[in-house]
């Protein structure tokens, strides 16, 4: 059973939106405030109650948080009250966020379930905070016993697409496609954690030109999160259409290597050889194997100075065709540009650079595995050959992954080994790769 979140996400900052010609009651705010929450809990308690509403065995077991109700604006211009509702058995945790909104009406107060699910890159890139300016993910509204009657998605502060309830058929060639919303419990105990799969929501997403709420009465400047969770706190991860890439550069065009490396025997003229690991740690001098969706990434430079002072540089990085923990095809991606957050260089000779040319090479007829044939194994092998030995501890991988070498372990090991190796610690971007000839 999933164990129920008590970190308040601090969902609403509103700002009052009031309708033309709307005259202001004299009543002080708190004073309002106070008589409407009252009224909506005492209508709620009486007629809608979670008990009386539960018609069916298939919904879920709900709490409703009423010392935290508050009265909102939103940008229709509708009054409403909001507070938080959490699930018994399936809380959405960190990045997501459920709310009960009561409208006052002639015959009452109707109700509605809005949720919004942070895209988990979006969220953990943004410093675990939401922000309608850069949001990305979904914003659904559901009728009280669950029923969904609205829904828009999000990239990047613009609506991307309309929401509809999920059918057997994606309706292919109308613009739409199905988009599933995958949830996962996290439980860590200090830096061990275990990741399991719970369960899978699934809509139409129909796309859409950006901007604006499409009509949805959305809050004008929410914020969302509560730092980082806890020690047996539910973590969600949520995986939109698009999903985004988890592999910094993994979005890149495959290179041709063979033809990288012949730059360096085009002359035959002699010179001096370095070999540069470069490391972009998900979290840097963490060693953790993620931070979000991003798992980091190893890649390898080679650079042949001449005796004029001009060199040739080649820097290249080894990546899944699709990212998958299943053995999968490879490709070789031009890391020149490419961002680092430790490095270490050697310099070699002409018989190392060779052997170390000749082994990346090889893994060119390679496939990719997370487990052990990743971006991190490819380092190593090219190192290797040139007899340079590298730290190589493991990491234990998240979502069943299995264990293997990270680009989150192998950039601490080399921090702490900087006595051993010839380090930088200081953040950049690997030089321009020369390209192919």
């Amino acid at each position: 059973m999933k164990k129920h979140s008590s970190t308040k996400l601090l969902f609403w900052q509103m700002v009052v939106l009031f309708l033309a010609g709307c005259h202001k009651e004299e009543t002080t705010p708190t004073t309002q405030e106070s008589i409407l929450i009252a009224s909506a809990q005492q209508w709620f308690e009486s007629s809608q109650s979670s008990k009386a509403s539960r018609t069916t065995e298939n919904l879920p077991e709900r709490v409703l948080i009423w010392d935290e109700a508050e009265m909102i604006t939103l940008t229709t211009g509708a009054q409403a009250v909001a507070l938080p509702l959490h699930y018994a058995e399936q809380d959405p945790g960190a990045g997501a966020s459920t709310q009960l909104l009561l409208y006052p009406n002639p015959n009452g107060w109707q109700t509605q379930i809005l949720k919004v699910i942070s895209d988990s890159s979006y969220f953990y890139a943004n410093g675990r905070q939401m922000n309608w300016s850069n949001f990305s993910g979904i914003v659904a509204y559901y009728d009280w016993q669950e029923n969904f009657q609205s829904g828009s998605s999000f990239r990047n502060g613009k609506k991307t697409g309309t929401l509809s309830v999920a059918e057997p058929s994606t309706r292919a060639g109308s613009g739409c496609q199905m988009v599933t919303i995958t949830y996962y419990t996290q439980v860590c105990i200090g830096n061990d954690c275990v990741s399991t799969k719970d369960y899978d929501i699934q809509y139409i997403e129909c796309s859409t030109s950006g901007g604006g709420g499409g009509g949805l009465p959305l809050p004008i400047n929410p914020t969302l999160g509560g730092g980082v969770p806890r020690p047996n706190q539910p973590l969600t991860l949520v995986h939109l259409t698009p999903r985004g890439f988890t592999i910094p550069g993994q979005d890149k065009q495959p290179i041709d290597l063979s033809k990288y490396l012949d730059c360096f025997w085009a002359s035959s003229t002699s010179g001096s050889y370095q070999i540069t690991v470069y490391v972009d740690e998900p979290e840097a001098g963490s060693g953790e194997t993620k931070f979000g969706l991003n798992v980091g990434h190893s890649f390898v430079g080679l650079k042949k100075t001449f005796a004029d002072g001009t060199a040739i540089e080649q820097v290249f990085g080894f990546y899944p065709t699709e990212y998958t923990t299943d053995w999968v095809n490879a490709k070789f991606v031009n890391n020149g540009g490419s961002p680092y957050t430790v490095s270490a260089t050697f310099s070699i000779s002409a018989q190392q650079f060779l052997n170390a040319s000749n082994a990346a090479s090889y893994m060119t007829s390679e496939m990719y595995n997370i487990e052990t044939q990743n971006c991190t194994d490819a380092v190593f092998y090219i190192f290797d050959a040139t007899g340079i030995n590298l730290p190589k501890n493991k990491s234990t991988f998240l979502f069943g992954a299995g264990s293997g070498h990270s680009p989150g372990q192998l950039g601490l090991d080399l921090r702490n080994q900087a006595s051993q190796y010839p380090v930088n610690t200081t953040t950049g971007n690997a030089p321009n790769s020369k390209g192919p000839c």
